[in-house]
Parts: C-alpha cells; structure tokens; sequence
C-alpha cells in the first residue's frame, strides 16, 4: 500500500461532489484500492456507498483502446466483401442463417409489428400479425427469392438447408398458430415444432412434441441445434427433463444417467416427418448444450458438456467438454473427452474427412501429448479460456489452440469456409492475441488454416454465428440495434420519426 496522497482538493462546500484524478496510480494489469480520507475538524464528511444512492462515490473509468482491431498479413481475409441491411419499421432480428446451394442463403428470424404504417419485414412483403417468425430466401446478391412469415408467439431456434434445397426450421410455440397446414396443438406452456418448407418455402409438414412430469404437468423441451441428413432428413438435438416421445417411445432423464432431472436428446426424423430414432444423454445441468453435425456419408458428430463418467465423456468429472462421432443409427463410434477440464466444446465441424472444434475450459487438459492449462488470473471467480482444434476422423488428436488471458475469453461459433479457413467466433473480455498479435476485447474471428496456421484475425462490433457460403464467403447474420461502423462505413437501424429507433436484419460478408 502506497499511502502518499494522491490529490487534496482543499476545503469543501456543502452538497457538493469533489473529483479527484487517480490515473497516475494505474500503471499496468491489477486490482487497485482508493480510500477517502476526510480531515475536516468542523463534522463534514463524505457519503459513503451505504448513503442515499444519489450521492455514494462514484469511479469514472475512461478508457482508450492502445490494442489493435486487425491482425493479418494480407490484409483482406476477414474484411467485408458485401453488406445487407433490411430497413423496415417493425422490430426484425436474426435467429440462424444457412448456405444455399447457389451462393445465396436463407435466414431464420423473429419480429414484432409497430403499427401497420411501417410493418416488419425481412425484404419482402409484409408480415403478417403483430408477433412471428419468417423464413427469406436471399439470393447471391442480397436480392429476396421469397419471404414467409407465420403469425403467433414463437421462439425459433434454428434451421438448415437439406441438399435437396428444402429448408428445415425448429423452435417452440405458445397458443395454437398455424404454419400452413391447420392450427398445431394448442400448447398452454412452449411445445417444440419441428417443419420442412419446400424450396420455395411452402410449408411440407410440421411435427411438435411435448414433455411431462410424473403428476402431469408439462416439463421443459428445447432444441439447441439443427442440422440435416444427405438426404434431407432432419436431426435435432436438445436438451428436456419429464418425459418425451418423439414417436418410438417414452425417453426419460433417468433413462440416460442424467444428473438430476434434465438430459440431451437427439432425435432423427424421416425425410416424411416420421421417427426414425431418437435416444438421449446426460447432461450436466439445466443449462447443457448439444450440438449436433453431419457430413456427407451421414455420420453424426455431436459436442457440448458430460458429466464424467458418462457415455459421451467417460473420462474426467463435473461437465466435461467432449467430442463425439456416432453412425447414422444414433450409435456411437468413438468420444474424445476433455478430462481434467470443466467446460463445454461449443461447435464441431466435419471437414475434409476430419473435424474441426471448439469450447471454453477452465482447469488443465492434455492434448495430441501437450497439457494446456488455465491462464491463472487474480480476479474474482475463474474466467475461461477457449480451444479450437482438430481431430482425423478416426479420432487422432492433430492440432489444438489455446487462447487464454487473464480476462476471460469464450467461444461461440466456428464455420470451415469452401477454401478450408477454419473461422473462429469468440468473445474477449479484454486484450489478448489470437495468433496474429494482441486484439482489443470484445466480438473476435479469426481465421484458421487447415493446418492450424493463423491467417486473419479482427475485432468486430457484431455478433451473429458465421455460416460458409458456397461462393467461399463467410456470411454474418445478425441483428443491428445501434448505429454501428465496421471497415469505414456506419450503419444506422431505422428510426420512426429518426428518434424511435427499432432493429433491422443485417447480413454481412467476409472474405475467407
């Protein structure tokens, strides 16, 4: 402790707030102390953080970034190569996007209505209703294909695009809403749906589940990924607790070695709605993801959290982030789990007969012979580190990156372009470097080679889970709900009036 004064402002009036400057005392990284000492003789002193709330002391922070937004060489991978804003006057946000197969992609997302004067839109006609959701068809250029939207309380969780060119879609639903084929059961808490659109979005059929306790009340069911079969079947993988039958009969958390009462499903369906299969998983808590991928032979690959001592992660203990590769049955080939890290592996991608991850850990773990351990930090709780790595498809450990700082970083997403850039989505809470030198905090992607060698990797003020596109772009589908500036250029949500602002679909393109 340094107890030399930093400033004496002197005498005081009364109700007055006196500001001292500290920054002199910040010299690097840490945890600092300030203390007001009062020296009046006459009674007057300063309102501590107990007093009334207006008048407690108060700690301004300005901050300046010293820290890079771009790392690269060649200066163009990562950088936009296209940009689309949807300007309407409801509130439209973007839930999930997918590639289609001629260099155009379709997106899932929610809106609400402001009044009939400037209705929600995603580039097409109208929505209908105050509340819904909308699947678009964008072509290559940003041009709308088809827009359709369904009226009623939705939550949309995802879609994907079959090879066949039908789209796949997945969320839950209150109330009775129709997609197209009659009014779907009426569910008094959230039911899970499950819908394949024709290529040209016209509904083909629509499926939805329910789960229950044992005194009859519903329990909770929701999906956490999407994906599709080569053959246009669609996979759903989530999490439930009660019981659930998607059509081959009861699953149950206990029937999984759940701990405590939730567990992961994953459920196949027929290219016709009709079940094909379906089992389940432990899962680590409430809160567990599962995310499910498929290649083009049809085997399945599945990430997220374990419990050690589980199928999905028979090493390690607490939620142990995993990898895993079953057959198009459902049945597993092998699991590479994480033991001696708590954590979860939050994305997994099959590429080129190999599969490519990544997740946030604490704790240590060996992999491919080399042990990663937690960057130790001196702030309360443990903030996490992120993986990305790669594994041959016969489960052979090949590279792995580990990216930790004091601060905490996460990972989100991950998406292996056509031209094999491996892109990483994350989140900084502070400086750190990716492989190409230190990058401010905050939304972070990075690009990858095959190998593991960095290529590119930048700050940018936009979240949205990158998808590849077929022309070799990355496509960013998010939601922009501040006037935002990216490469040079701003972009503005519209605004009712210019004051009342609302929030617009914004699809951005990278190079790879």
């Amino acid at each position: 402790m340094d107890a030399t004064p930093l400033a004496d402002n002197g005498r005081a009036s009364s109700d007055t707030w006196v500001e001292y400057d500290v920054g002199s005392a910040i010299t690097g990284d840490g945890r600092y102390g300030f203390a007001l000492l009062p020296q009046s003789t006459d009674g007057r002193t300063f309102t501590s953080r107990e007093g009334a709330a207006l008048h407690r002391p108060r700690l301004v922070l300005s901050y300046t970034a010293s820290t890079c937004a771009y790392r690269g060489l060649s200066r163009v991978g990562g950088t936009v190569s296209g940009a689309l804003q949807v300007s309407a006057g409801g509130d439209e946000r973007v839930v999930s996007t997918a590639a289609a197969a001629d260099g155009g992609w379709v997106a899932l997302g929610s809106y609400v209505s402001n009044g009939s004067a400037n209705p929600p839109s995603f580039g097409g006609d109208p929505l209908p209703g105050t509340q819904g959701f909308a699947v678009t068809r964008y072509r290559a250029e940003g041009s709308v294909a088809w827009s359709v939207g369904h009226a009623g309380q939705f939550l949309p969780g995802g879609l994907a695009v079959a090879p066949t060119g039908q789209v796949l879609v997945v969320g839950r639903y209150y109330g009775a809403p129709d997609l197209g084929t009659g009014p779907l059961p009426q569910a008094a808490g959230a039911r899970l749906f499950v819908a394949r659109l024709t290529p040209d979005g016209m509904t083909e059929w629509v499926r939805t589940f329910a789960s229950a306790d044992g005194s009859g009340q519903q329990g909770m069911l929701e999906p956490t990924r999407l994906t599709t079969d080569p053959e246009g079947a669609p996979i759903v993988a989530g999490r439930f607790s009660g019981e659930v039958d998607f059509g081959g009969g009861p699953l149950r958390p206990d029937g999984s070695q759940s701990e405590g009462s939730t567990a992961l499903y994953l459920v196949q369906f027929a290219a016709d709605g009709s079940h094909a299969w379906s089992r389940t998983f432990a899962a680590s808590d409430a809160s567990s993801q599962l995310e499910v991928a498929a290649d083009s032979a049809g085997n399945l690959y599945l990430s997220g959290s374990a419990p050690g001592g589980t199928e999905l992660a028979p090493s390690g203990s607490g939620p142990t982030p995993f990898v895993a590769r079953l057959t198009a049955a459902g049945e597993r080939v092998w699991t590479r789990a994480w033991a001696g890290a708590n954590g979860a592996t939050v994305a997994v991608v099959p590429y080129g007969g190999d599969v490519f991850f990544s997740g946030t850990f604490t704790g240590a773990f060996t992999f491919a012979r080399t042990t990663y351990t937690q960057v130790p930090t001196d702030y309360s709780g443990a903030p996490d580190d992120l993986f990305l790595g790669r594994l041959n498809g016969d489960c052979t450990d090949v590279w792995l990156k580990h990216v930790g700082s004091p601060y905490g970083e996460s990972a989100r997403g991950l998406a292996v372009t056509r031209t094999g850039t491996v892109v990483l989505w994350a989140q900084s809470s502070g400086p750190v470097s990716f492989g190409g030198g230190t990058l401010r905090g905050g939304p972070i992607y990075a690009g990858y080679s095959t190998g593991g060698t960095h290529r590119w990797s930048r700050h940018l003020p936009l979240t949205g889970l990158p998808t590849a596109l077929t022309t070799g772009e990355l496509l960013l589908g998010t939601t922009l709900q501040d006037t935002t500036r990216v490469d040079g250029v701003s972009y503005s949500p519209f605004a009712w009036y210019g004051t009342s602002v609302t929030s617009d679909a914004f699809f951005l393109r990278l190079r790879p």
